[in-house]
């Protein structure tokens, strides 16, 4: 065999056991660091939780609706930061499903509780709370289609509301959401705000004598013709509520029912059945005991004035299913009261839902 044969032969050889030496060290290097654990399955539904936010997004058809949840605090009392959305496949299903919401880009809020929840228009608007260390001094607003993305709601230029929790929000057919009072730090607020989703900022209403006094853990909704409707809440000195004021044209005007008065609750849900014509109000407490509210409240208007209130002590038990301390939010196309969450006090702790319960 001639040299130059044998030398070739020599250097293939020396390359082929290289290359066996470095696949055998690169396959003893990957048994020695095992592959990363598979990221964990997303839940199918939210975790449980109480004083969160949950409401509609106010489409009729049910392609589009949405209930809209985000945050909360849960069984550890941690404060969330999650945004989910219930929905029913079409308006003659009586069960939907919820979807985890992951929006684009890298900018969000964080966690929060007794935060200001509203939605429609296209969007939602998430105001102030508490993180669960302190009061929260920002808002943030959510685009749903077709960004899917989350805007923090910026104060150099123009004014924003002070920090603060357990406000009332609501979204206004004119395409503004409204704020209203909540609980600072050392005392209550009885002030008005208007939130452009447009603009992204905030307006101060000139407050007028007969406007409403402060409050916190309100509930507002709008009301075609009427506006905003706000109902009860508590002051700073534990006084619970039950008093009815509507937002239209910069102004609050006292309402009052053409029979009956109004329920004194606070920390309860309200919204607008527009097939049935009526304000729907449920959940929430009675006193600042945190007796629980067991009935629902309908107020009908007609031409934009209210008529007599009537009560529903739920013969079904529905309702009477429901943890203390749950929302609820109402689908449109499928007029049904959907409730989330709640809690309990049990043995000195206290234990938090993430029951799912619908309602007729």
């Amino acid at each position: 065999m001639q040299p130059q044969v044998i030398e070739r032969f020599f250097v293939a050889l020396a390359a082929i056991l290289g290359f066996g030496i470095a696949l055998l060290a690169g396959v003893a290097e990957a048994r020695g660091k095992p592959p990363p654990p598979p990221p964990p399955p997303t839940p199918l539904d939210p975790p449980g939780r109480a004083w969160h936010g949950f409401v509609s997004n106010g489409a009729a058809g049910s392609e589009l609706s949405r209930l809209y949840l985000y945050g909360g605090s849960d069984t550890q009392t941690k404060a969330l930061a999650d945004l989910w959305y219930y929905s029913f496949p079409s308006a003659v299903d009586i069960v939907g499903s919820w979807t985890l919401v992951t929006p684009a880009g890298r900018s969000k809020p964080g966690p929060r509780q007794w935060h200001g929840w509203s939605c429609g228009g296209g969007g939602c608007l998430l105001a102030y709370g508490s993180n669960g260390v302190g009061l929260a001094a920002d808002a943030w607003y959510y685009t749903e289609a077709p960004t899917s993305s989350w805007a923090q709601v910026r104060c150099r230029r123009a004014p924003c509301p002070s920090a603060r929790e357990m406000v009332t929000t609501a979204y206004d057919a004119s395409g503004h959401h409204l704020l209203f009072g909540g609980r600072g730090s050392l005392s209550g607020y009885s002030d008005t705000w208007l939130f452009d989703p447009t603009t992204k900022t905030w307006q101060l209403q000139s407050r007028q004598a007969d406007w409403p006094q402060e409050r916190n853990r309100a509930a507002a909704a709008f009301v075609p013709g009427v506006g905003v409707v706000m109902l009860g809440g508590q002051d700073s000195k534990l006084n619970v509520l039950c008093d009815m004021y509507a937002w239209k044209d910069s102004d609050w005007t006292a309402i009052g029912a053409a029979t009956g008065t109004a329920p004194c609750l606070h920390s309860h849900s309200m919204a607008w059945d527009a097939a049935g014509q009526r304000l729907v109000v449920t959940g929430g407490y009675t006193d600042t005991s945190d007796t629980e509210n067991s009935m629902r409240y309908y107020l009908p208007f007609s031409n934009g004035v209210a008529g007599a209130w009537s009560t529903d002590s739920d013969l079904s038990g529905c309702v009477a299913s429901v943890h203390a301390g749950a929302r609820m939010a109402f689908d449109v196309p499928t007029r049904r009261n959907v409730f989330f969450g709640g809690e309990r006090n049990i043995a000195g702790s206290v234990v938090r839902y993430g029951d799912t319960t619908i309602c007729q």
